[in-house]
């Protein structure tokens, strides 16, 4: 993690790019010959081949067909991280010059170099985990053996902080601590919650997995990140709602806290479908928290009538299709089904415009006759997205007709 001179300008400069911060910090140790952290940067150099595989290495057909689906932020981050490396060492020259680096100080540091940069991005960026309590992206010895996986598939977990109060031999310096999840035995693999779709896995050079339970994002109309703001405020200010009437007041309070409690920032910042075919097509918590944010906004206008979601939510397992179907069975108000209606409807939209992308996609990669390949995998995963988001599309609008009908519209 970037540390030192190089740290202070970061935290001084709040327009600082933070990857680029790591790139900085990558560059400026490969440069030591006394680096405490020589061995690791020989192991990151011998396993580069693998990151090489990321689609900042990939032909345009490819780059065309990422364009078209989840975008290019990811190329994005790239020119942005490079240029703010770029930017840093500029400010701080001494960096590729002091401690024993391979130029003689007394003579300069020499450029870096193209290749450099370019080992120095992928890596941080491919490989890079961001830390939640500083806000920097690190670099964490050995979590690059940890295969990325799904909830369904992963048996231990990266967490910042270390338990216990004392430093196991699994954590690496900054706090952070390997947990196992479930019982793990002799010689199986480890792997991690990469809450990455198949797409998204291979834009950063991992392996992608079958059948994983993470799908493509989806967009949501008239529901960008200016709506979430605002639920957001809403939610948050829902504890010190005043005026109005008493159940008005423990209305906004409930589906407030509803809202935390599904952790709905999150989960709408970046609203993904389910590609598990044993399951609905879209999370329960996807469907709740649209619906949940409806609900505040109209709230906000002023009294409505029923005071929140049923009760008999109450202890039920959520986690399960038949969980929620029991929990949907306390949503007997009109309004109740009038929201979830444009919850499911929401979402059919979302799905068929993303469906729309994917297949668009696929007719724009060129035939591999080889049949194997970078190509074959995103041409597979290309297409079981795909065909997720179609079944997605049919399952949202049978159950928002459902909800149609209940509501009376």
């Amino acid at each position: 993690a970037p540390e030192g001179p190089l740290r202070a300008r970061l935290d001084a400069n709040s327009s600082s790019s933070v990857l680029g911060g790591l790139v900085a910090a990558l560059l400026a140790e490969n440069r030591r010959t006394d680096s405490r952290w020589h061995g690791y940067l020989t192991f990151l150099h011998e396993v580069f081949d693998s990151v090489r595989e990321s689609a900042l290495f990939w032909p345009l057909p490819f780059l065309g067909a990422l364009n078209a689906t989840v975008g290019l932020d990811f190329l994005i981050s790239a020119a942005q991280a490079h240029r703010g490396a770029a930017a840093l060492l500029d400010e701080l020259p001494e960096l590729l010059a002091s401690g024993g680096t391979a130029s003689d100080p007394t003579q300069g540091a020499q450029p870096i170099f193209d290749a450099e940069m370019h080992w120095a991005v992928t890596t941080a960026l491919c490989r890079g985990i961001l830390d939640p309590k500083s806000g920097l992206w690190q670099l964490l010895p050995g979590s690059e053996l940890l295969k990325r996986g799904d909830a369904r598939t992963a048996n231990v977990h990266l967490r910042r902080g270390v338990p216990g109060g004392s430093l196991p031999a699994s954590s690496v310096e900054g706090g952070w601590s390997l947990v196992a999840t479930r019982a793990v035995g002799a010689g199986e693999a480890l792997v991690i919650d990469g809450k990455m779709g198949n797409l998204e896995l291979l834009v950063r050079g991992w392996a992608a997995l079958e059948a994983n339970g993470h799908g493509p994002v989806i967009p949501l109309a008239s529901f960008g990140n200016g709506v979430l703001e605002v639920a957001e405020v809403l939610a948050d200010a829902a504890r010190d709602t005043q005026g109005g009437s008493k159940s008005h007041d423990e209305a906004h309070l409930r589906v407030g806290a509803k809202w935390h409690q599904w952790r709905c920032k999150e989960e709408l910042r970046a609203p993904r479908i389910s590609c598990d075919l044993d399951s609905s097509a879209f999370p329960q918590a996807l469907v709740l928290c649209i619906a949940y944010s409806i609900r505040l906004l109209e709230l906000s206008a002023g009294p409505v009538e029923n005071a929140d979601w049923s009760e008999t939510s109450k202890g039920v397992d959520v986690g399960t299709d038949s969980g929620f179907r029991e929990l949907e069975s306390g949503f007997d108000d009109t309004w109740k089904d009038r929201v979830l209606h444009r919850a499911y409807g929401l979402i059919a939209q979302g799905c068929e415009s993303a469906e729309t992308w994917y297949r668009a996609a696929l007719v724009q990669l060129p035939i591999d006759h080889g049949g194997a390949g970078p190509q074959e995998a995103l041409r597979h995963s290309l297409s079981d997205a795909a065909d997720s988001l179609e079944r997605c599309v049919r399952r949202a609008r049978r159950q928002a007709e459902r909800r149609k009908w209940s509501a009376g519209l």
